[in-house]
């Protein structure tokens, strides 16, 4: 969904920006001859959000994912309503078909290239945006097919990320549609650059080998009504009964925190997460997910942030 764009040269399309018409907002590629989807600007409500130049698709194999880091956000994710704007708009509606037509023909002239493996991922990406889970999973069956044709994901381009990106669609898809992954059995391996990750800490609500009353939760990172309220969501994950803290805390990130708590806790009476009862504390997350400023703490504690996402 989101392009490489500022993460590697390779992953840029040097074009004529006349091609393009300088107007247009946004504009993602699939590589050479690949479609495009190209907002127009007349239609677009984000006044200050726009991209510099088309990019290519991370998920296609000549594009690298760029390395988590604090400083400024890729444009489609300085606003909750951008992405979500792209993926029901005509634009990306005639992308989609084209998109389609184009893995078809790719299916008989070259079904088991990577960039036909790409190209199936990134619309899948687009679709899970759109909440098509019905449909993300028929793309799913499709991708699956053309690994195993290809001879597992152990033969596919010697782009160490490639695969990488295919567990990450895998998972993607599986959290969305509740199922199991399809290529749990073929470990990935993460590529080099993104081994070194000392940094970070992935302890979340949902796993973690350490209580967030211990280091290393420091408490300049999170204030002490935060940190309760993520112990007690590991509990609860856990099957451990625990009194339910009303401590108020402080800063946007205990704001964060309690607001996916309230919807987790209603997960376990049976409350889906996509009912209306959630949608207040959903806005109010996306509202204060915006604010970049809290960026650092979330690169440092990528697991937490996984779980309110």
């Amino acid at each position: 969904m989101i392009s490489s764009e500022g993460s590697t040269p390779e992953a840029q399309a040097p074009m004529d920006r006349w091609d393009f018409k300088t107007t247009t907002p946004y504009a993602l590629m699939l590589g050479k001859d690949g479609p495009v989807l190209q907002m127009r600007a007349k239609n677009w409500p984000f006044q200050h959000i726009f991209g510099k130049q088309p990019g290519v698709s991370v998920w296609m194999p000549c594009s690298v994912i760029p390395l988590p880091k604090v400083g400024p956000r890729p444009y489609l994710l300085r606003n909750s309503k951008v992405v979500p704007w792209i993926c029901n708009s005509p634009e990306y509606f005639s992308f989609k078909e084209e998109t389609i037509r184009w893995v078809n023909k790719r299916l008989n002239d070259d079904p088991t290239h990577e960039k036909t493996i790409g190209g199936i991922a990134c619309l899948m990406s687009w679709e899970i945006a759109r909440g098509n889970t019905e449909e993300t999973a028929l793309h799913m069956d499709g991708l699956v097919r053309i690994v195993k044709m290809k001879g597992g994901l152990k033969r596919l381009c010697p782009i160490s990320q490639f695969c990488w990106k295919i567990h990450l669609i895998d998972l993607m898809v599986a959290v969305t549609t509740n199922t199991h992954p399809r290529f749990w059995d073929q470990n990935p391996q993460r590529p080099g650059k993104y081994t070194n990750h000392s940094h970070q800490i992935s302890d979340s609500p949902l796993y973690g080998t350490q209580r967030f009353s211990s280091p290393p939760f420091p408490l300049c990172d999170f204030c002490p009504a935060t940190l309760t309220l993520l112990q007690e969501m590991r509990d609860l994950t856990d099957g451990v009964k625990a009194t339910l803290s009303r401590e108020i805390g402080r800063g946007a990130e205990f704001e964060i925190v309690n607001a996916a708590a309230s919807i987790y806790r209603r997960a376990f009476l049976g409350v889906p997460f996509e009912t209306s009862c959630n949608a207040r504390d959903v806005q109010r997350m996306c509202e204060l997910l915006e604010d970049e400023t809290c960026d650092e703490t979330w690169v440092r504690y990528p697991g937490v942030l996984m779980w309110i996402l």
